[in-house]
């Protein structure tokens, strides 16, 4: 912008030399008006160079946060999902212990046990269980209740 500037006072001078005789204050008055305006015009470049350096600035820094925060959010989720596998693998434990306490009480024992059981552990329990044991402890079950259960362990691998 300088330079431009330099330039435009070159020419203008030369301009006024050459008009001297003629209108050199009215040349004069046109040159010095020209490089106010300029002037004006550079000083209002600047600013808004300094204007968008400082948004520059400003998004790197909110930029730089949201790093931070996706990082922080990504670390919690990996934390999250570990404590869900966790649960995930202790309830699978307990039921597979279910499983096996169920199979070795008798018909009406096992039949009393899984009414009392919330109706989708049931249908798990006895999902798992040996077919022969299972039919044993539904054929014990009023058959309102083991219709309940049976139906809900064929629809069972629909809704997975």
């Amino acid at each position: 912008m300088t330079f431009v500037l330099g330039l435009l006072l070159s020419c203008g001078s030369e301009a006024l030399g050459q008009t001297r005789g003629q209108d050199g204050p009215r040349a004069r008055a046109s040159a010095e008006a020209l490089l106010g305006e300029l002037d004006n015009r550079e000083r209002g470049l600047d600013r808004r160079e300094t204007s968008l350096v400082a948004r520059e600035e400003e998004l790197r820094t909110l930029e730089a946060e949201l790093q931070t925060r996706l990082e922080e959010l990504e670390g919690v989720r990996n934390e999250l999902t570990k404590l869900l596998e966790q649960a995930d693998s202790e309830r699978e434990i307990k039921v597979q212990g279910l499983v096996k306490m169920v199979e070795v009480m008798r018909g009406g024992q096992a039949a009393a046990f899984l009414i009392e059981l919330e109706p989708e552990l049931a249908v798990e329990v006895l999902d798992r269980m040996k077919t022969t044991k299972a039919g044993k402890a539904l054929a014990e079950m009023p058959p309102a209740q083991a219709a309940v259960l049976a139906e809900r362990m064929t629809r069972r691998p629909l809704e997975q």
